[in-house]
């Protein structure tokens, strides 16, 4: 998000972009980090309790919990209140947009080859991520679990989208740039994170919303950070580089 404000700011001296769907999105991210550390904060001051079993209990509470907050997400965003997130269109200089009757010339693709193309994408991403997987234990000689975990991956499989993003920015339409960051990052949290421990417990191999007390300050601090940033409305390259340097 930061490198997207410093790319935005190229151009213009201030972005602006709807604040209701980003705090929204922000506030999601928030309650799930907030969940996380109470169970964290169970686990280390619960001295007469069963840890490991009342954890699997609450992990999956939360993770059932989590997910009907996520679908009442996707409800609120695509039919109640979906004006909220409807990104403005944005001329630029240069842009050829319409055609010689004043139409739209940009091309549409039709929902079902959409539909088809993304199967097809998702389907390539999963045999590439295999073998990804499988060479670790050959880096890992080299490197830290936690590096490879929290810097490796997250570059190797967001630099399409970041520089989409980036782009996007530059061409100020910041609503897209939130959405795309901080939907992505509410996403793991909010349903990627649940629908593992869910699928831990239907398969046998218990799985639990415990994390080390380092990653659970880290990402608690980053989703304030959001929060201050985003109740402005507005960004700048400074703003950006704030959070680049966080």
């Amino acid at each position: 998000m930061g490198s997207c404000f410093v790319a935005g700011g190229i151009r213009r001296a201030e972005n602006a972009y709807g604040l209701t769907a980003a705090s929204t999105i922000a506030s999601l991210a928030l309650t799930s980090v907030m969940w996380i550390v109470v169970l964290e904060a169970f686990s280390n001051f619960c001295e007469h309790c069963d840890v490991e079993s009342n954890a699997n209990i609450l992990s999956r509470a939360m993770a059932i919990a989590l997910l009907i907050l996520y679908g009442l997400y996707l409800y609120f965003e695509s039919h109640t209140h979906a004006r909220l997130f409807d990104a403005p269109e944005f001329e630029l200089e240069g842009d050829d947009t319409e055609d010689q009757n004043g139409r739209d010339a940009r091309p549409v693709q039709a929902p079902f080859v959409a539909a088809i193309w993304l199967l097809v994408s998702l389907a390539l991403v999963v045999i590439c991520a295999r073998p990804l997987v499988m060479s670790f234990s050959e880096v890992t000689t080299h490197a830290s679990p936690m590096f490879l975990g929290t810097v490796v991956i997250p570059f190797l499989g967001n630099t399409a989208d970041f520089k989409a993003a980036c782009m996007t920015a530059y061409k100020n339409q910041m609503d897209i740039v939130l959405l795309v960051t901080l939907g992505s990052s509410m996403q793991i949290l909010l349903f990627t994170f649940p629908s593992l421990v869910l699928f831990g417990w239907m398969i046998g191999k218990p799985m639990t919303f415990q994390v080390p007390i380092f990653e659970v300050v880290a990402a608690f601090l980053s989703v304030v950070i959001i929060l201050k940033v985003t109740e402005q409305g507005k960004s700048n390259y400074l703003t950006g580089f704030l959070c680049i340097s966080l």
